[in-house]
């Protein structure tokens, strides 16, 4: 009897001891799977970013070809006619590239170009307001991470609020060495996402909560915020990064 005891105890600790193990093994293989899709998601923002570049410098190649062009109609030209149209037609050009430049950075310009476009396509009426960004204080994959997310949710819930002229406004500055990104979105008055605890689900784009793990956990990372206010028909996400000293 003694033995038979000792047995189911003994069978009793291994099948709690495997069932521990299983289900530390689960938890850390999901974890596993939400850092792997969270760097699969950064790094496909990252490169969708990356894309205009090349495009960007195509067109600065571009300008330049044409300065060199105006230079030689006005010395070797003494048709003011057509000079007056190559420096009109070069200053053109220079405004749609000076209209693409934001930051001065180029990925991080690639990024902003990519949803400024998408919300022409949309008619999204766009504001960008750039003050500053921490260009070489934090990663550019960090900065596009977090302006890309935060652009997206934004962009999401703009053009599905049956609003006649949506809009959003992106503000971005550092004050004492803290980085803090205002967006605002036109959004559904009858959509309430601070009462869902901004939970959506992949059929529910219309309200807010996309992308919202990673900008939390960008901005944990820093110590910092993101803090989220309801106006109505519009809707602010502001997320704050303290930066390295």
């Amino acid at each position: 009897m003694g033995i038979y005891t000792e047995f189911l105890g003994t069978l009793l600790f291994l099948s709690l001891f495997a069932s521990a193990a299983l289900a530390i093994a689960l938890i850390l293989y999901r974890k596993r799977i939400r850092e792997k899709d969270f760097f699969l998601k950064k790094w496909e923002s990252f490169g969708g970013y990356t894309e205009y570049t090349g495009s960007f410098f195509e067109e600065a190649v571009s300008v330049i070809g044409q300065i060199r062009r105006a230079i030689r109609v006005f010395h070797t030209n003494s048709d003011r006619t057509r000079l007056s149209q190559e420096e009109t037609a070069f200053l053109a050009d220079c405004d749609a590239l000076l209209n693409n430049t934001f930051t001065g950075n180029e990925t991080v310009d690639a990024l902003l170009f990519t949803k400024k476009k998408r919300c022409s396509e949309l008619g999204i009426h766009f504001t960008l307001e750039i003050q500053a960004i921490p260009d070489g204080e934090l990663s550019e994959l960090l900065i596009t991470s977090l302006l890309g997310n935060l652009l997206d949710n934004a962009i999401e819930a703009a053009a599905a609020s049956g609003h006649k002229a949506p809009r959003i406004s992106v503000r971005s500055y550092i004050r004492k060495s803290v980085w803090i990104v205002k967006t605002e979105n036109t959004k559904n008055i009858h959509l309430k996402p601070l009462e869902s605890q901004m939970k959506t689900s992949k059929k529910e784009k219309k309200d807010h909560g996309i992308g919202l793990p990673i900008l939390r956990q960008i901005t944990n990372q820093y110590d910092g915020s993101l803090t989220f206010r309801d106006l109505e028909g519009s809707f602010e996400v502001q997320a704050m990064l303290v930066l390295p000293a």
